[in-house]
């Protein structure tokens, strides 16, 4: 029986989101029980199925482009419930409230609990990246530290919590995915450049993700400049 505790889950966008919705439906798939607990942004509360969405206040996603949802009371009465239902307890991330109650909870409960770090430094801008940093130095090297096991997927990020001085080893287990997508045909690829009305021979530039700074953006915007001048 397996917890997954995370900030949100799709629809809300994101990579993490992602990746725990591929965790969790291999998981299910081999007939472990699972249940993912998150806030309900941008879906209503309520239980479907495996899934749990709690209510919570989002305003520093929407205003400032953390996503740091709190939750309400309800959220951790529900976060107890199916801690004291699970064997193992999931979490996502060291830095989040819902992290740290968990921790807590399954601390509390005797539950053991595997923390996946996906990301190390994220830059929001010069005052935030310093509480950034001194976040990760306090709250989050307690969080590792506190954990039975934790894994990430970026060799960057062990080298990245090695120089805040976390002794807790952080194993690296590659991301496995179904596949998902394929290069083009060059008549699929003609097509499409033809339907953008492309011209023979232009350069195109593709970018995936969310329009936010840790996304590189800027670097998007410099190679747009480049290619306009080109």
């Amino acid at each position: 029986r397996v917890l997954e505790v995370t900030n949100f889950m799709p629809p809300h966008p994101g990579g993490l989101e992602r990746m725990v919705e591929t965790l969790v439906s291999g998981l299910r798939a081999r007939a472990h029980q699972v249940r993912w607990l998150a806030s309900a942004t941008p879906e209503p509360p309520g239980q479907s199925g495996h899934l749990f969405r709690i209510p919570a206040w989002n305003a520093l996603e929407e205003r400032f482009s953390i996503p740091q949802p709190i939750w309400g009371p309800f959220g951790f009465a529900r976060l107890v419930s199916l801690c004291r239902w699970a064997e193992v307890i999931h979490l996502h991330d060291c830095l989040y409230a819902s992290s740290t109650c968990a921790l807590a909870v399954a601390r509390a409960l005797g539950r053991p609990v595997v923390v996946t770090q996906h990301i190390g430094a994220v830059p929001f801008g010069r005052a935030l990246d310093r509480v950034q940093t001194l976040a990760y130095r306090t709250l989050g090297k307690t969080v590792l530290e506190a954990a039975d096991r934790v894994v990430t997927y970026s060799p960057h990020v062990i080298e990245f919590f090695a120089k805040l001085g976390v002794h807790k080893r952080l194993d690296l287990i590659r991301l496995g995915f179904e596949p998902r997508f394929r290069p083009p045909t060059d008549s699929e690829r003609e097509r499409w450049r033809d339907s953008w009305q492309f011209e023979p021979g232009a350069k195109t530039m593709l970018f995936a993700g969310r329009l936010v700074p840790k996304k590189g953006v800027d670097v998007v915007v410099e190679v747009q400049r480049r290619m306009a001048r080109e």
